[in-house]
């Protein structure tokens, strides 16, 4: 696994505790460009999806690194201003006290108010309190692609009845091989900028997000009810090689006392992330 320093920041944040009132933030700086008007407009969680023969298996070790996995997984959507028609979604592996050694391999994309395929950002950074700037790879550390969009990939254990994911071609990103030391390791993150369907706003985005089909229930004919879902593939260390698990986005929730900070971590502080071994999963 990588061997990464990782510097920590507190950053607070205010927001409301409803749908479609994003909050104001410091700068976000994409390539250069700085969105003054940038909005935070949530934060996205999961739920697990097993995958088959290679996921976590229901034992006490594997349900506690499930539950710990889950704890990690984070995407917050951001709008980068309503004159800029583009929206950023910022993939997260945290790393809290008794984190689980994981990789996010694949980030995938299920329909929505979205066009075009994303522009990846590997490189994540807090020039000053309040402000995120993304740029362009510097290093192999986190090396995510763009997928191609005649080979769009599957999400593990989504892609049938009654979930029915599916990947939207190009809708997504990949990190290049080998994923155990170019994926998300907890610490790390990466950024994925849309370009957005006319009309339609980072809002719009983000509550797409939190479209709950009549009942509850997923629709089996092959058309989503989610309006635009998140499904991650995780690779996870076990005792005897990897387990490999899926996770789909539930609701997102807006809560002000989960998005008082962004940062890679839950404490104010220089992190170190050590190396560590791990079996190379292509």
């Amino acid at each position: 696994m990588k061997r990464t320093a990782i510097l920590i920041l507190i950053v607070p944040l205010t927001l409301t505790a409803a749908f479609g009132s994003p909050a104001a933030l410091g700068a976000i700086i994409v390539d250069g460009k700085t969105y003054d008007d940038a909005t935070l407009e949530g934060v996205v969680h999961f739920q697990r999806i097993t995958s088959g023969d290679e996921s976590i298996p229901d034992t006490p070790e594997g349900n506690a690194t499930a539950a710990a996995i889950l704890s990690q997984l984070e995407v917050d959507v951001y709008g980068l201003g309503a004159a800029s028609g583009k929206v950023l979604f910022l993939v997260k592996n945290l790393a809290p006290d008794g984190y689980a050694d994981s990789t996010i391999k694949s980030i995938l994309f299920d329909d929505g108010t979205l066009i075009d395929s994303p522009v990846v950002y590997n490189t994540v950074t807090f020039p000053t309190a309040g402000d995120i700037e993304l740029g362009l790879p510097t290093s192999k550390a986190v090396d995510f692609e763009p997928i191609d969009v005649s080979k769009t990939p599957t999400l593990p254990g989504g892609n049938g009845p009654p979930l029915n994911f599916q990947t939207t071609a190009g809708f997504g990103a990949i990190a290049d091989s080998p994923c155990a030391f170019r994926g998300l390791d907890p610490g790390e993150a990466v950024g994925l900028v849309f370009n957005l369907l006319p009309n339609t706003s980072a809002t719009d985005t983000f509550n797409a997000l939190g479209f709950i089909p009549e009942g509850g229930q997923y629709n089996t004919s092959g058309v989503d009810d989610f309006s635009l879902r998140i499904g991650l593939h995780v690779i996870s260390e076990g005792p005897d090689g990897c387990w490999s698990d899926s996770y789909l986005n539930t609701t997102p929730v807006p809560e002000p006392t989960s998005l008082l900070v962004w940062a890679l971590g839950l404490s104010a502080c220089v992190g170190f992330h050590g190396q560590r071994r791990r079996r190379r999963v292509v």
